[in-house]
């Protein structure tokens, strides 16, 4: 019975790292993509002619960009916590 529980419980816990571990590299992986896609956006958005970037203004584009680019950083969060809850329990 002991040599059952052993191994139920290592299964158990190499599960649990390995889970973790991917975890980690997707989340610091979906990180990285979102910061170069902001860091593009910015750069394509500085690059426009001051007649547009006026009327974008207007339109409140940048704060619309700004909300959905946080939302995907937070979607990518719960995502993480999520696992991370799993795991935990």
């Amino acid at each position: 019975m002991g040599a059952i529980l052993k191994y139920i419980m290592m299964y158990a816990i190499i599960r649990a790292v390995v889970a973790l571990g991917f975890g980690i590299v997707t989340y610091g992986a979906i990180l990285y993509a979102l910061n170069n896609a902001i860091n593009e956006i910015r750069m394509a958005y500085n690059s426009m002619p001051a007649e547009v970037l006026q009327f974008l203004a207007i339109a409140e584009v940048p704060k619309s960009i700004g909300i959905v680019l946080g939302a995907m950083v937070a979607a990518a969060s719960i995502r993480f916590a999520k696992r991370i809850a799993f795991i935990g329990g």
